[in-house]
């Protein structure tokens, strides 16, 4: 059983959300945010940490008109959409600035690809290429 990575204080994981690099202790934790199946959902929560205050503070000084609310809305909803369109190349340039070599993103996700399609792979032989003799 691998052990957990250590995760950032909140404080470190807002520096970090904001581009910030985190100690050397974290990597690990920082190669597991960039790479885990939950990648996808870290990276909305990272969007979302770092858009919110500019929705609050834009709302706060133009007023509670419905077009301001929409216009918020529709803002956030494009920076979230962008940063989930350049989510890969994102993680790359992440793990590099944390130290990684460059294309390690790239490897991890072919080695996690390549154990799912093996795994795909035995499952369809088992059912539908039975061995000789059954």
């Amino acid at each position: 059983m691998s052990k957990k990575p250590r995760r950032p204080d909140p404080i470190r994981w807002f520096h970090y959300a904001y581009g910030g690099t985190l100690p050397g202790r974290y990597h690990p934790w920082v190669l597991h945010d960039l790479t885990a199946s939950s990648r996808w959902v870290r990276q909305v929560s990272r969007t979302t940490a770092v858009l919110a205050p500019f929705v609050v503070v834009g709302l706060l000084l133009m007023g509670t008109n419905w077009i301001v609310w929409t216009a918020a809305l529709g803002g956030f909803l494009l920076g979230v959409i962008y940063s989930l369109s350049y989510i890969d190349q994102y993680a790359e340039y992440r793990l590099t600035k944390h130290g990684f070599p460059s294309g390690t993103f790239k490897r991890v996700m072919a080695e996690a690809h390549s154990k799912a399609t093996a795994d795909k792979q035995r499952k369809y032989e088992s059912r539908y290429r039975p061995t000789a003799g059954s």
